[in-house]
């Protein structure tokens, strides 16, 4: 398995701004709250354009440095043909070609429901644990 230092893989995501209500980190998938912030995705399943938070390379960050509430924190939503990596949530076991959806707290698990609700698919054999094990 391999590990990627970006969030798009392909850079053909445009990249949007938007203030964090909370930590997040890199690979997460995001919510814009009533408030204006952007937080940790607190349903699991909701369908929804998926917003996945991304390393802030201009600031010299990689998808090791997590943001803190109140920074400024870019993030992409990637469309049909974007290949991108995410934070899996520990414990996932996840195939090629497995179809994945973000969890209560923003961490991606592999989905098991209809496929009208797909947020993403698994492309190639990576896989993140937690920030302390990633390799």
């Amino acid at each position: 398995m391999g590990r990627y230092n970006r969030i798009d893989l392909n850079a053909a995501c445009k990249a949007f701004y938007g203030a964090a209500d909370g930590a997040i980190t890199p690979g997460m998938k995001i919510q814009l709250d009533a408030d204006g912030l952007y937080t940790v995705n607190s349903t699991a399943g909701k369908i929804n354009p998926p917003r996945i938070a991304q390393e802030d390379a201009l600031q010299g960050k990689t998808v090791d440095d997590a943001y803190a509430d109140g920074a400024q924190v870019p993030f992409i939503i990637p469309q049909r043909g974007d290949e991108v990596a995410v934070l899996l949530k520990d414990g996932q076991n996840v195939a090629l070609g497995d179809f994945l959806q973000a969890d209560a707290a923003g961490l991606w698990i592999e989905y098991a429901g209809s496929l009208s609700a797909i947020t993403a698919t698994e492309l190639k054999a990576v896989e993140f644990q937690t920030l302390e094990a990633l390799d």
